[in-house]
């Protein structure tokens, strides 16, 4: 009976595990590839399903439950069909993985952002 193994394996000689390389895994919602020792996801801040499989899945059935964490920004842009010539464009965006939301109210006079 022939063997035949793969040649790259071969001249690499170990595995990502032997080779001291850290085990990763793929995001279920943006499919970033990371530690998977992380808690969330560094591309989307989505829950890493295998630390934390009952808030990843209640993740997937309303991406709105992700943890982002969220900051105020404050923009305009040049509009020539407005009064003044800018446009207001703040929106919030996450501090971790600059998603962006521009649906939400902005902040109270007194919210800390």
């Amino acid at each position: 009976m022939e063997t035949t193994t793969n040649d790259s394996s071969a001249a690499c000689g170990q595995s990502a595990l032997t080779d001291g390389l850290a085990p990763t895994t793929i995001c279920w919602n943006c499919n970033t590839v990371y530690s998977m020792e992380a808690h969330q996801c560094p591309g989307c801040c989505a829950t890493n399903a295998n630390k934390d499989l009952a808030s990843a899945q209640e993740e997937m059935q309303d991406k709105r439950l992700i943890d982002h964490d969220w900051k105020w920004v404050s923009d305009w842009y040049g509009d020539p069909d407005v009064v003044n010539g800018t446009a207001d464009c703040s929106h919030w965006q996450c501090k971790r993985c600059d998603s962006e939301d521009r649906e939400d109210e902005p902040p109270g006079p007194y919210d800390d952002y």
